[in-house]
């Protein structure tokens, strides 16, 4: 929609930046987003930010230092090897007063050698000139990042992983604008993190949960070993931060903390609040007292909700300094328990409630809860990482079952004759195991097989399941066998990868819930190069011929990167990421069907004679661009087969989304699509 432009706070947009914004409307009104971007940039290199509204547009004058437009167009140092010890992770989201006297006081009193990242949401109140003022005074001791978005566009989760990301420390201290150091309170923190076993944070401030009223509260203990830790200020090993990182929905600050503690105990960390007092003390915390109540409660149930959803009842993950540990049943509130949504179990972040959820830890606890609600007869559902998942909005009415289980068996390569090693090697993994961490595994140890499968969500049980592959390798190449569960004849069995039936993207299993993956055995090649790059996206990208090798770190740091670009890495700052992956699989079609295909469309040969082509391809030219959709969902901006959604969207948008397109390219070229994801309550 045309509308008359803003006037900034200094001074009225000059004619010819009005002119270039309103020729940028029309691109958006038909549909020329590539010009509409051009247009945009033009704009920005003149000295003014175009910001699109219901309206029409709002142009204001770019301030004097770098902005970015979104939380992705920072840097990104997760991957670098550290270069410092330690930094202190500032968020500026206005009280310009409040983030001078912090920065102050950590210059005055801190280490010597310590940096301090700020990362200014919005320039709220000028806070972010003030940021850029003491970056600018104290060159190497103060970095300042700006970004255009305001703190109610961006969340404290994903704000949180930026600044780890930003970051290239050792060990990033945690703090808020309020608390302020009277003297040196981070090298106890520092001290600690190094001296105590297992320790992943050590804090000022942090709590128990208290068990015995339903995981409802939390109970400050003091110091020693804790659950959860206060992000008031405390110091997180950078890696383990970055492993397990704040919830991307998570935003406002009040119980996020909670929530992001319990994920690093999940992940195997230990927390500590800190022995002995610190010279620091907390001034008026703005971001709880003056923020509005309304949103505050709002965003601090929310995501408390979502923490029981997860992590109520994994008593495993609670600290052992309790004399001893009992999680009775659920106490439930004057209205009943809240209901578990499974939006909070699924990337696409969208799912109405289940009855309730189950988290057995271990395989026997898993197959016993399992034939235990086989027996009663009440509906089950299985749900792993939840990247393959479509739930309706009216959720699941049943019983969901987390598989949970964690694993991996010793690399030990199986002896030849006269002692030698033979060259494959054996890895055995639980159903609940992260893939991309078995993947990462295997590269480390210097075997072949699962390096082009690098950044796939999910967990190791549902590979087979759909046979998981990308850039010319599949699981089907490397499984072994695997053991499952018989639901109908209620035991455990071993099958072996021709018992697997796999396929394109399908198997014995996919489609039919009966056998529950427990376990899944791959031989792996040992050898430091890569299997031979058949894909030739990925061989261009390592700059090699097809049918060529190359280091295994090489071709997963290439699939990394290629997946990034395309959102199919799930990424709390990158929107492009929520999603289920591709939605629709390529057609595999019949040699007559393939000849109907016009002359430029891929083709990939495939089993029996018959022709792959690319989903991708024959959606683009049915009309639907990158980026295609209205509001709440649409497709990615970086991959045409992937379908991303936005807060409020539901599952119903979804669906409508998927069905045009599908009805599009079916009256375009006559091959109906099918979805890859796996359908709960909804059909297509």
């Amino acid at each position: 929609m045309s509308g008359p432009p803003d006037k900034s706070p200094d001074r009225t947009a000059p004619p010819e930046v009005v002119g270039l914004a309103e020729l940028r409307t029309q691109a958006r009104a038909v549909r020329d987003f590539g010009q509409a971007d051009r247009l945009r940039d033009e704009v920005h290199s003149l000295g003014w930010e175009l910001t699109d509204t219901p309206d029409g547009y709002v142009l204001t004058v770019l301030p004097a230092y770098p902005v970015a437009a979104s939380l992705t167009d920072l840097p990104d140092l997760s991957a670098d090897p550290p270069t410092r010890a330690c930094s202190a992770g500032l968020l500026v989201e206005g009280w310009p007063q409040d983030v001078r006297r912090c920065v102050e006081a950590l210059l005055a009193h801190g280490p010597a050698d310590l940096v301090i990242v700020g990362l200014d949401i919005g320039n709220v109140d000028g806070a972010g000139d003030v940021l850029h003022e003491l970056a600018v005074a104290h060159p190497g001791r103060v970095e300042a990042w700006h970004l255009g978005n305001g703190p109610d566009q961006v969340g404290w989760g994903p704000a949180r992983t930026a600044l780890l990301r930003l970051d290239p420390a050792r060990v990033h201290l945690v703090l808020d604008p309020s608390t302020v150091l009277t003297g040196d309170a981070i090298t106890p923190l520092l001290d600690d993190l190094a001296r105590l076993p297992d320790a992943v944070a050590v804090g000022w401030r942090g709590a128990q949960v208290d068990v015995a009223d339903g995981w409802r509260s939390v109970v400050d203990t003091g110091p020693g070993e804790v659950d959860v830790l206060l992000s008031y200020l405390f110091a997180v090993d950078r890696a383990a931060g970055l492993a397990a990182p704040p919830h991307p929905k998570a935003r406002f600050y009040r119980n996020a903390d909670l929530e992001w503690s319990l994920a690093l105990r999940e992940s195997g960390g230990r927390l500590y609040v800190v022995e002995g007092e610190l010279p620091c003390h907390q001034e008026r915390h703005r971001g709880y007292h003056d923020s509005d109540p309304a949103y505050r409660d709002k965003e601090s149930r929310r995501t408390y909700d979502r923490l029981l959803a997860r992590f109520r009842g994994r008593t495993d993950l609670l600290s052992p300094r309790r004399d001893r540990v009992v999680d009775p049943a659920p106490v439930p509130a004057p209205s009943g328990p809240a209901p578990v949504r499974l939006a909070e179990l699924t990337t696409l972040r969208l799912g109405g409630p289940a009855r309730a959820v189950l988290a057995p830890l271990t395989e026997a606890e898993l197959v016993a809860t399992v034939l235990d609600l086989d027996r009663s007869g009440r509906p089950l559902l299985l749900v792993g990482g939840g990247s393959n998942l479509v739930v309706a909005d009216d959720g699941f009415d049943g019983t969901v079952v987390r598989l949970l289980t964690r694993g991996v068996s010793d690399v030990v390569g199986a002896s030849g004759g006269g002692g030698c090693v033979l060259p494959t090697v054996e890895v055995t993994a639980a159903a609940g195991e992260p893939w991309d961490e078995l993947v990462l595994r295997t590269v480390e140890a210097g075997l072949a097989g699962l390096e082009a499968l690098s950044g796939i969500p999910g967990l190791v049980g549902a590979t087979p399941i759909q046979n998981v592959g990308a850039y010319g390798q599949e699981v089907a190449q490397t499984v072994v066998r695997l053991r499952a569960l018989d639901r109908d004849a209620g035991e455990v069995r071993t099958l072996s990868a021709a018992e697997c039936g796999f396929g394109y993207r399908s198997s014995a299993f996919r489609g039919d819930d009966r056998l529950v993956v427990l376990e899944v055995t791959f031989g792996l090649r040992r050898s430091d190069e890569s299997s031979p790059v058949r894909y030739a996206e990925l061989a261009a990208s390592l700059g090699l011929p097809v049918g060529t090798t190359a280091p295994l770190a090489d071709v997963r740091a290439a699939v990394l990167r290629l997946r990034r670009a395309k959102g199919m890495v799930v990424d709390p700052l990158d929107p492009d990421s929520v999603s289920a992956g591709s939605f629709f699989t390529n057609p595999v079609l019949s040699p007559e069907a393939a000849a109907a295909l016009p002359e430029q469309a891929p083709r990939y040969p495939a089993a029996d004679g018959r022709t792959k082509t690319s989903a991708a391809w024959l959606i683009e030219q049915a009309g639907f661009a990158k980026g295609y959709g209205t509001g709440r969902v649409r497709i990615s901006t970086k991959h045409s087969l992937a379908l991303t959604t936005a807060e409020g969207a539901t599952t119903s948008d979804l669906l409508a989304l998927a069905r045009e397109i599908r009805s599009g390219v079916l009256a375009r070229f006559g091959i109906e699509l099918t979805a890859e994801p796996v359908l709960v309550g909804c059909s297509l």
